[in-house]
Parts: structure tokens; sequence; C-alpha cells
């Protein structure tokens, strides 16, 4: 009987660990999908200051992958992560600053 308890009590920590997870994962999509609500809510000159800061901000490794995807006309979809993540970094570094409105 005790083992079962133990074992009872372990599969609820479990569960709730999985719960909470759920929830980080739920809000981080939410925030993304504010993000880039944000980002289509700026006019195109914005959106390309964002692009090219973005780009400016990849380490080298990046930098130069982009540069060599660009020629294949074509990016790999780790890239495109890479780019959109930097750029989710970098409007939250601007509503921060008040360069842009948070909606």
């Amino acid at each position: 009987m005790d083992s079962r308890l133990g074992f009872f009590i372990f599969w609820i920590r479990l569960s709730g660990a999985g719960r909470e997870k759920e929830e980080e994962n739920k809000k981080r999509q939410e925030e993304i999908k504010k993000i880039e609500q944000i980002y289509h809510s700026l006019d195109p000159l914005q959106q390309e200051e964002i692009r090219k800061e973005t780009e400016n901000r990849l380490p080298d490794f990046w930098k130069v992958q982009l540069n060599k995807e660009r020629i294949k006309g074509k990016t790999s979809k780790m890239l495109e992560v890479v780019l959109e993540e930097k750029r989710r970094e970098i409007i939250k570094e601007w509503i921060k600053s008040g360069r842009i409105k948070d909606i």
C-alpha cells in the first residue's frame, strides 16, 4: 500500500509539472503571436529597419549561412527560426524603449 501511495504522489507531481510546461508553452505562443501582430502592424519602413537590425545582430555563423542561402534563393527552416527569434527580441527592446507601441 505504501509503495502505491508513493507512486501516486510521484504521478501527481509529474502530471502537475506537465501542466506547468503546457502553460509556459501556451504563454510563449501567445507572446509570439502578439509580437508578430505588432510587427505586421508597423509601416514598411519600420519593418525594413527591423529586418536590417535583425541581420546585423546575427552571429557570424548565421550571417554566413544567410548569405549562402540568399545566393541559392531559399532559406532553411533553421535560419528562419533564428531570424524570427532575433526579430522578436528586437521588437521587445523597441517596445521597452518606447520606440514602438505595445498593443
